[in-house]
């Protein structure tokens, strides 16, 4: 299971810069705001996406209950990011200011959790809804929304987060995630860098957008 420890955080701060990978995504995600907008990130991590976001609108709260990453948040503030470290339930409870856009990146099951009616209640316009193919089916996701009769519509993209290692990185690296897979098969997706190696990591991503069915109602 993935904890943010000093290790992951290393890592995931080494492949963002170096793939620009969240800087990518944020000018995908821009074009699915108006000007202006505030946007709430629940599970927001790190938060290296909302820092590229905030270019674009005017706030983004960044929900995070993990303590390490948290820490993280608070030693790399910025301004017109807003900081709070409870989970989205809580957060949810203790707020009733309602947000344009809820953000989830990488994070939600909300098909299988079906709590789309609670999202939605945390936004006024729509939920962006980044998810990574190769850890969950769309069809899944597709079918609850048509079940839950919402207007919705998603792209796919393709974008690189390869992750940067020097050698004696590579073996605790793929111990820590990905234990059950083929070594043999993770090992030919790396490749020797000036200063280090480079492993290959193409994500295969899905975003959804969800309109808030009150928004649409009101217009």
């Amino acid at each position: 299971m993935f904890e943010w420890n000093n290790k992951s955080i290393k890592w995931f701060c080494k492949a963002s810069k170096s793939s620009e990978f969240h800087k990518k995504l944020a000018l995908i995600i821009k074009d699915l705001i108006h000007e202006d907008s505030s946007i709430l990130d629940i599970g927001a991590g790190l938060g290296f996406l909302d820092r590229e976001l905030i270019n674009y609108c005017k706030l983004i709260a960044l929900v995070e209950p993990d303590k390490n990453a948290f820490s993280f948040l608070l030693d790399n503030e910025m301004p017109n990011l807003k900081l709070y470290n409870k989970n989205w339930q809580d957060y949810k409870n203790d707020n009733k200011q309602k947000m344009d856009y809820l953000l989830l990146s990488f994070f939600s099951r909300m098909d299988k959790e079906d709590n789309l009616s609670d999202l939605l209640e945390l936004c006024t316009d729509s939920i962006i809804y980044v998810r990574n193919e190769n850890h969950a089916e769309n069809d899944d996701l597709i079918n609850y929304l048509n079940l839950k009769n919402v207007s919705y519509n998603y792209k796919h993209y393709n974008l690189d987060f390869s992750q940067p290692l020097i050698g004696d990185e590579i073996e605790d690296f793929f111990d820590t995630y990905y234990q059950r897979k083929n070594k043999t098969e993770l090992l030919k997706k790396i490749v020797k860098i000036n200063d280090g190696y480079l492993y290959k990591n193409n994500k295969s991503i899905s975003i959804f957008v969800i309109k808030n069915k009150n928004n649409e109602e009101s217009k």
